[in-house]
């Protein structure tokens, strides 16, 4: 919760009165797109993985994350690699600024598949954040999904604003959309052929 909090004070009141609008974008970019997603992923207690130290101890209030007692989702393989790659391209995204727009296009595709992940979980996960928020507030760091789908879309934007100089924009879009959705999946499905047949 606290984290979620400070999160928040950052990018939406402290930064923007230091910097730069374009520096505050970019830095709400890289917390709601790139630290939060890490910090919920870190204390998931059922969305990825199932924690049973969680609900055992939810009565105490101690919400720590504990690997050895967490039983990961079958899906959960394809998803954080998923994650991951989205991770990659927000960061090079924001290292190196504007780019060709071709890659632009491409970029644009791949982080509108993030864009649509954040979006569809923040959705599945506002009800049970609502009713989170009366148990000691944890439900709090449900609604970060929301804020990173803000990020990935604004980068998709911008990324679709530069591309629009390459003829095959569209194209090129369609294929880092589908890409990025579908290089997760084989991997995980190739990992576990070879665990299959080992």
């Amino acid at each position: 919760m606290f984290s979620f909090i400070t999160a928040l004070a950052v990018t939406n009141e402290l930064y923007p009165k230091w910097r730069l609008k374009q520096d505050q974008e970019t830095m709400f970019d890289f917390i709601w797109g790139i630290v939060m997603p890490i910090v919920c992923l870190v204390f998931d207690p059922f969305v990825f993985k199932l924690d049973q130290e969680f609900f055992v101890s939810a009565e105490r209030a101690i919400f720590a994350p504990a690997l050895s007692t967490a039983h990961f989702a079958g899906y959960s393989a394809p998803a954080y690699a998923f994650i991951l790659s989205q991770w990659l391209c927000l960061a090079t995204v924001l290292l190196i600024g504007r780019p060709p727009p071709r890659l632009a296009a491409f970029v644009s595709g791949v982080l509108a598949s993030g864009f649509l992940f954040a979006g569809v979980l923040g959705i599945l996960l506002f009800v049970p954040s609502v009713l989170g928020l009366f148990a000691l507030g944890i439900g709090i760091l449900g609604f970060t999904p929301l804020f990173t789908a803000r990020a990935y879309y604004r980068r998709a934007r911008y990324a679709w604003v530069i591309a629009a100089a390459s003829p095959d924009k569209v194209s090129i879009r369609a294929l880092g959309f589908c890409l990025a959705l579908a290089l997760p999946l084989i991997a995980f499905l190739a990992a576990w052929l070879l665990a299959v047949s080992a």
